[in-house]
This record gives C-alpha cells, sequence and structure tokens, in this order.
C-alpha cells in the first residue's frame, strides 16, 4: 500500500511519496485507503471555509466588557506590560489558544468532547481553525471543516479530523498567513493510535515544520509537502506519547495521563530513543508483565511512564506504579508517590532520580520542563526545581494555590502559568520567587508568549500584553 498525498484544490492523486509496503509492511497501512474516502474528506478542508467573520467580530457580555476594561486600565507591573490589543470571538463555545509561530497565534473552537469508545477517555475536538497576527491581532483567516483537533503552526498549520463513520481521521496543513492548503492525508486507525488520550492527536509537531506520526512505527513526515523522510522498525505496542529535543526523540507506550491518575496497566511499558535525523534507533528500556497464570496479579505493579522532555542530556520521565493491586477498587485506589527520573539521553542509563508525593485523591502533582530545570510541584503547594543535569536542587517555593504547570508558557526569565481563578502566577526560574500578575481578569484559560508579547485566552476574548525585557 502506498501513500496518498493530495495537494489543495488538485483533487487529483499524485505521485507515492514512499511505497512503505516495500520498506515495512506494518506501516502499509499508515497512509491509504480508499481513494475515493481520501478524495472526500481531504476536500472538505481545502474547499470548507468559515461562511461568515467570526475571529474578531464578537460583542462582549457584561461580565467580558469589565474585563476588558479592567485590562485596559491595567499599566503594567514589571512581569507583563500593558495591553497591547484585544479580540472578541463570535462563537457559541469556549475559543483554545495554541502556540505562537511564524508571528501568528492560532486558535481552535467551539469545543465538542467526544468520548473514546475503548478507554472512555474524553477527547476534545473543534470545527474552528483559524489565525490572529501577533502584532495588532488582526484576523488572517479562518475556516470550518468538520471536527478538528488543536492546531498548531509549527511552520505550517495543522488540522486534523476523525471520521466516526469509516474508522479513519484526515490531517491537512495550511499556510499560517493565508490558509491556503498544502497537503492532505488520511491515516489508518490500524496501525496509530486514535483517539489519543494525551490530547494531542496523533500527529505531533517539530519545530523544524516536520511531524511524527506516533503509532507501532514513528514515521517523519514533511510537514510542508506530506513526504515521508524515515519510518522506525514497528514496536510491540503502539507508541502514545512522542518528545524531541537535543536533535533526538523519546516515545513512549504508556498513555502519558497525569501521574496519580490511575489507570489499567498494559502488559507492556517502553520507553524508547531514537535520533532525530535518521530515525536511528538509540536505546530502550521495556517492562513486562509475566506472561503466565499469575499476570492478572502482577501486572498492576509495572511502571506507568509520563515522558516531560529532554533537557541538558537527559530524558525526565515521571514514574509512578500502574493499574490497581489485586483485591482494591480502581476508583479508590491512588499510589502514595512516584519518582522523577533521568536517564541519559546518549545511552538510556539512569543518572539520578528523584521522590515525589502524589497526595490523595482528585490531587495530582504537576512536572514541567523549563529551559534546563524541571519543576515538580506537589499537593502541599510547594514547586521545586531540580537540575535536569544532575538533579541538584535549586530552589524551593511556595504559592497559594496548586498551578497546572502544563499549561505554561515559558521566557528565559519567567515561567507564567495560569492562575486557579484568577490572573496568572509568575515564578522566576533563577529564584523560585512566586508572584501574581493580571490579577484582575477573571480564568484566563491559557497563554502563550513571543518575543515582546504574552497572548492569553479566557472563554471568548484574546488578550495581548507587552513583556517587559523583550
Amino acid at each position: 500500500m502506498q501513500q496518498q498525498i493530495f495537494r489543495a484544490g488538485l483533487g487529483r492523486r499524485l505521485r507515492p511519496a514512499v511505497a512503505l509496503g516495500a520498506v515495512l509492511p506494518i506501516v502499509g497501512a499508515l497512509l491509504g485507503g480508499r481513494e475515493s474516502l481520501e478524495r472526500m474528506g481531504c476536500r472538505a478542508y481545502f474547499t470548507s471555509s468559515s461562511p461568515d467573520a467570526v475571529l474578531g467580530a464578537g460583542v462582549p457580555d457584561t461580565a467580558e466588557r469589565a474585563a476588558l476594561e479592567r485590562a485596559r486600565r491595567f499599566r503594567g507591573d514589571g512581569r507583563v506590560g500593558p495591553l497591547r490589543w484585544a479580540k472578541v470571538h463570535r462563537t457559541t463555545g469556549d475559543v483554545e489558544l495554541g502556540p505562537v509561530r511564524q508571528g501568528v497565534v492560532p486558535l481552535s473552537g467551539p469545543t465538542t468532547t467526544i468520548t473514546d469508545s475503548d478507554y472512555g477517555y474524553p477527547i476534545a475536538v473543534s470545527d474552528l481553525l483559524g489565525v490572529l497576527r501577533v502584532s495588532d491581532g488582526r484576523p488572517l483567516w479562518s475556516r470550518r471543516s468538520g471536527q478538528f483537533g488543536k492546531a498548531e503552526p509549527y511552520g505550517v498549520s495543522m488540522a486534523e479530523t476523525f471520521d466516526r463513520g469509516t474508522g479513519r481521521f484526515y490531517t491537512a496543513t495550511f499556510d499560517p498567513l493565508t490558509g491556503t492548503g498544502r497537503w492532505c492525508a488520511g491515516w489508518s486507525e490500524d496501525t496509530l493510535t486514535w483517539p489519543s488520550p494525551t490530547g494531542r492527536g496523533a500527529l505531533i509537531p517539530v519545530d523544524d515544520g516536520t511531524v511524527l506520526v506516533p503509532g507501532r512505527s514513528l514515521a517523519r513526515v514533511d510537514a510542508r509537502n506530506g513526504h515521508r523522510l524515515w519510518v522506525t522498525a514497528p514496536a510491540e505496542a503502539p507508541y502514545q506519547q512522542v518528545v524531541s529535543g537535543d536533535g533526538a526523540l523519546v516515545a513512549a507506550t504508556d498513555r502519558g495521563v497525569d501521574v496519580g491518575i490511575v489507570g489499567l496497566a498494559d502488559p507492556l511499558s517502553e520507553l524508547a530513543a531514537f535520533r532525530l535525523s535518521d530515525g536511528r534507533p538509540l536505546w530502550k528500556i521495556a517492562d513486562r508483565a509475566p506472561a503466565d497464570d499469575r499476570a492478572l496479579v502482577q501486572q498492576w505493579a509495572l511502571t506507568e511512564r509520563k515522558v516531560l522532555g529532554v533537557a541538558a542530556g537527559r530524558v525526565l520521565v515521571a514514574e509512578a506504579p500502574g493499574g490497581v493491586p489485586p483485591g482494591r477498587d480502581r476508583g479508590e485506589y491512588l499510589p502514595k508517590s512516584g519518582r522523577l527520573a533521568a536517564y541519559d539521553l546518549t545511552d538510556g542509563r539512569l543518572r539520578w532520580s528523584r521522590p515525589f508525593r502524589i497526595g490523595q485523591r482528585n490531587e495530582r502533582v504537576n512536572l514541567t520542563v523549563a529551559g534546563e530545570r524541571v519543576l515538580v510541584a506537589e499537593p502541599d503547594r510547594h514547586i521545586t526545581a531540580f537540575h535536569a543535569a544532575d538533579g541538584s536542587r535549586e530552589w524551593s517555593s511556595s504559592v497559594p494555590k496548586m498551578p497546572d504547570l502544563q499549561r505554561e508558557a515559558l521566557t528565559a526569565r519567567r515561567l507564567y502559568v495560569p492562575g486557579p481563578k484568577n490572573g496568572l502566577l509568575v515564578l522566576d526560574l533563577a529564584t523560585g520567587h512566586a508572584t501574581h500578575s493580571l490579577r484582575n481578569i477573571p480564568q484566563i484559560r491559557a497563554i502563550a508568549v513571543t518575543t515582546g508579547t504574552l497572548v492569553a485566552q479566557t472563554s471568548h476574548v484574546t488578550l495581548a500584553f507587552s513583556l517587559p525585557g523583550h
């Protein structure tokens, strides 16, 4: 089976970029299927557009008007500067914010939740995709094409949609400045992890304009034209997490749910590293449940891993027991602790580890990589920073309420996190000193930063503030 790529507006089959069946039979189904389905799904992306103005064309309600007025009166506090622009969107649901790339910030929404029939995970999908120019907030383009996944313009804007009737999903890429469709492909559900419990979809963007396809094999695809660059040998279980950094990829077969949110353990837990340039394997760590009648009893003790990132030559992973011990109810059992593990990127050796507490039911630990530090926010409302290279403790800071570190935005000096209710928590990365900013702006859902600008998203309003020192 061969890859089928469709160019914007052409609706015709192009010369296959890679004959996957000739490379690895198991990934022959990654791209392909019936051409009629392919054409129909891809044409929907490139021919459907927003029928009227949505982004920036909304009328604020009473609460939004009050928040906008407070934002306009904000003069800066040394951590966040004055308001540069604000846009209210005419949508029926919340708008989601993506990362800033190439001078634009992507928005998607309103969000609909579907449920994975196999695992029961809620999957958020959106039916609007568009971008705002960061310099002045001008909407550049928007379109509607069914159920989009979250858009992320890593050199291009990407969108995904899943056809529940055919068991296939489609990926399209767009020029970030004009919205012109570049390429589109339909993907088989058989070899890909869909729906993805990580919420990122089946394709993982990389900053240089390529995407990675997690499945039983990893495939690197040029997002500008759909060409397959390389593909790895198949693993025993599908990869469900992929991160990149320091010229390498790290993939895990675990679902990567938040540590402390207990799920059913899989019989295999694998962590593997590959060279980004050509997909060459670097190392692999695999834990397997016993293949005998005791397997159901012992399987719960397998390690569940969440890959946090790569920094200072280390692969940083949050680890905790997976599954539920025999005789314990799944809804009540929660492991008391886990560990932060740092593996050598070159050979997979464990270089250091630190324990962390998970807490009580409905409490969870937050971990994130910030530059060459890894931050751990534990249920006692303390955030601790460890140096990624050797695990040395750099600082510990107390905060009034537990922030969600995985919604962070980074500059060279600071980490910005949406507050539990209002405003932003701002952490000085060198000292750990925690302060608050934008206290009068309620319910900031997401933030993104670029040189000189911080973009904040509430339900229907996008706000852009200047950043001091940039």
